[in-house]
């Protein structure tokens, strides 16, 4: 083999070289832009959410008590979570693979729920998260628990009735219904799929003050003393609000998914700009 084919052969390497690095800068360049303008996209997204806050008047203090300061938040720890037990613990649901478990996606759905009951959460922060969401909700129910047992006719009231709106699989109603045995609680969900995994939870965990409706919430018209609606996204939380005050109940709600409000502005649904009802996919 003659010295000018090894030369040539170096120079192709090279040249390969010089076009993989040329490719490898073009790629670096379009991943930059791309973050960029994902980056100006999330920056314009603040500042439109800003710019209605900024129109919108804080509440007086004079108007709201704060979290912090009711005597139900003063006493402590509003959930002792070594005795709620896995079914009901939204951490049990905050890693991959339990919600599945649970649902029955494996072979063996007869036994999901037991399995689910057994196994013990993993707390990471995500589920640390989630238990501290549910605990700012329990705060509430127990401070309007005191206030009706502060009340004349406490002795004739009937159990105090809460609706959980966009109940989902039970990260909420569930602790909720665990801590407060005397009250009777109520899911609302659209997707039977969701409520079906709900109602195996409560059975895995011997609830017995759970039952779960499958419906729009803007449709349901039964009455309830309070409405309760975590991560009901879009106009979901509207919807919820709405039926509290047409039942003249008290309500706590932490919205998300403003990115789906403009599902609502088109006069939608939470997840569609069609406005259409979920009850009806079957399960999804």
């Amino acid at each position: 083999m003659g010295h000018g084919s090894r030369s040539r052969r170096r120079d192709e390497a090279e040249g390969d070289a010089t076009r993989d690095a040329a490719r490898e800068e073009a790629r670096e360049k379009q991943r930059e832009h791309k973050h960029r303008q994902r980056r100006r996209k999330i920056e314009r997204r603040h500042a439109a959410v800003n710019e209605i806050l900024s129109r919108i008047a804080p509440p007086s203090r004079a108007s709201f008590t704060a979290l912090e300061d009711v005597p139900a938040w003063c006493d402590g720890n509003p959930i002792e979570w070594s005795s709620i037990g896995p079914s009901c613990d939204p951490a049990s649901m905050a890693n991959d693979g339990e919600e599945a478990t649970m649902r029955g996606d494996d072979a063996i759905k007869g036994a999901s729920a037991i399995i689910a009951a057994a196994a013990k959460p993993v707390v990471n922060l995500r589920a640390m998260r989630k238990r501290w969401q549910v605990e700012s909700f329990a705060v509430v129910l127990r401070e309007l628990e005191r206030e009706r047992a502060a009340r004349d006719d406490a002795d004739t009231l009937p159990s105090m009735r809460v609706v959980d709106f966009g109940a989902g699989s039970g990260n909420l109603i569930l602790p909720l219904s665990k801590c407060f045995p005397d009250m009777r609680f109520t899911a609302v969900e659209m997707k039977r799929r969701s409520a079906e995994l709900l109602e195996r939870r409560a059975a895995a965990a011997g609830l017995t003050n759970v039952d779960v409706v499958v419906d729009m919430i803007e449709k349901t018209s039964f009455d309830f003393d309070v409405g309760v609606a975590l991560h009901a996204c879009g106009n979901a939380t509207d919807f919820t609000i709405a039926r509290c005050l047409a039942a003249g109940a008290a309500f706590a709600v932490s919205p998300c998914c403003i990115g789906k409000l403009k599902f609502s502005l088109a006069g939608g649904s939470s997840f569609s700009a069609t406005n259409r009802d979920w009850t009806t996919k079957g399960g999804d």
